[in-house]
């Protein structure tokens, strides 16, 4: 009896281990990693948004191709069984129709054999269907798979193009950074042909033509070039030349020049992409970049307040003031009430 309860327990103890449910794994902390660039907000454009673009769109038009080719084996592995099974079911059904009558020794019999090839009609009927639905679904996939072909050919030949003009946008970079830093050197540009004729260096006007107070003397009471509310950062991007200064509206609002100036540098150079230097004298450079529109022009006088450009929602304008090469991100140059909203300005 003994014997029997042991033997009763452990049959129990097992089926209780087979249907317990399996014990979950404990949460795993999502750790967040830091961006791969040294400057995440800098965002591609131009010639560089493009191949992204069409480097995306090559990932999915691959993604897509490995799930039509799998698609397509299951089913024309399907549309092979299926041809088999309608080709022995018509084997069948022709011994049932030659035999049914000649084998049948009663009546009784005879209506057994006819309900059997009936049976065997239905059932060849449904498979040969189900066959033919299965061969139309593997054309129609291998002729989606043919419609990613042309359309990868598409892409390519859009990205070799794109390709073509980032070199030429590396080019014009080239020049326009060599242009950027003899301007901060104060030697003169020698480039002054038509298709630079926007990052010339124009005539910086001195501060007796915009404003009487040298811009040195104006550290600590800087205005702000955002005049809504604004987030700021200091930052540092050994692309940008140092550090710098991140700021960040809540909505799209329009940059103004902290102090009369010159502009002396107005067009779009990596990675900074549009980007507008103001030129305050006395080796004197604010330098403006991450603007979604330019508002003013190359050797345009400006004055404090000016309106330079805009930046969209969200977007973080990159803010450097620059004494001769040195750059520096200005942040102490700001008036004391920096943090505090000044007076609302119209988004453009």
């Amino acid at each position: 009896m003994n014997a029997r309860r042991s033997f009763a327990f452990c049959i129990f103890l097992v089926h209780g281990l087979f249907d317990a449910p399996a014990r979950s794994a404990p949460p795993v902390e999502a750790i967040d990693e830091p961006p791969a660039t040294a400057n995440a907000e800098m965002l591609p454009y131009g010639a560089a948004a493009k191949l992204a673009s069409s480097d995306d769109a090559l990932q999915a038009l691959a993604k897509k191709r490995t799930e039509l080719r799998d698609a397509l084996s299951g089913a024309d592995a399907l549309r092979q069984q299926e041809g088999r099974r309608a080709r022995r079911l018509a084997r069948e059904l022709l011994v049932a129709e030659l035999h049914g009558h000649a084998l049948a020794s009663s009546p009784t019999e005879l209506v057994q054999n006819a309900a059997v090839r009936s049976g065997l009609r239905r059932t060849a009927a449904r498979t040969l269907a189900a066959h033919a639905a299965r061969r139309d679904t593997v054309d129609e996939t291998q002729l989606a798979l043919t419609a990613l072909d042309l359309d990868e050919a598409r892409i390519k030949g859009e990205r070799a193009v794109a390709e073509a003009e980032q070199r030429l946008e590396h080019e014009e970079a080239k020049r326009r950074r060599v242009t950027l830093s003899h301007i901060f050197e104060g030697s003169p540009v020698e480039d002054s042909t038509e298709t630079h004729a926007r990052i010339r260096v124009a005539a910086a006007g001195g501060d007796e033509e915009t404003d009487s107070e040298s811009f040195a003397a104006r550290k600590g009471s800087l205005p702000l070039p955002l005049q809504r509310r604004c987030r700021i950062k200091s930052k540092r991007n050994d692309q940008l030349g140092g550090p710098y200064l991140a700021m960040t509206a809540k909505s799209a609002t329009n940059v103004r020049t902290v102090a009369g100036g010159t502009v002396v540098f107005a067009d779009e150079l990596s990675p900074y992409g549009k980007l507008v230097v103001v030129d305050h004298g006395q080796s004197y450079f604010t330098v403006y970049g991450g603007l979604s529109q330019i508002s003013t022009g190359n050797g345009d006088p400006l004055t404090t307040g000016a309106v330079i450009g805009s930046v969209a929602e969200q977007t973080p304008l990159v803010f450097q003031l620059r004494i001769g090469n040195r750059t520096l991100s200005g942040f102490s140059w700001f008036q004391a009430n920096r943090k505090a909203q000044g007076k609302r300005d119209t988004a453009p």
